[in-house]
């Protein structure tokens, strides 16, 4: 399943995950707490990293969980846990990548 980015306001900064209707990617599932998380962009070191955002029932990395605070960088296949939703994230240059090799 593809979570859709919608940015809800033009100013750049981080993306927002949760259940609510203000998040930059809804994702409507019980587990998934209203403002879940977020992807926050580190010029530095040019990665995304995911910030859980003291979800209810929990945010993972892989088989990593994460508290509340707790920044994680992200590359591009790695696995993600929203409460019991979970998906891949991909980096824009590897959706077509991922596309292609899914017909």
């Amino acid at each position: 399943r593809v979570f859709p980015v919608r940015k809800q306001t033009d100013e750049p900064g981080s993306i927002r995950i949760g259940r609510g209707a203000k998040c930059d990617v809804v994702i409507n599932d019980y587990t998934v707490s209203k403002e879940h998380a977020e992807f926050v962009w580190d010029p530095g070191t040019r990665h995304h990293f995911l910030v859980d955002k003291g979800s209810t029932n929990g945010t993972a990395v892989g088989t990593r969980q994460m508290s509340r605070d707790d920044r994680c960088a992200l590359k591009s296949g790695y696995w993600l846990v929203f409460g019991r939703v979970v998906c891949q994230y991909l980096a824009a240059e590897a959706v077509y990548d991922e596309l292609r090799r899914t017909g």
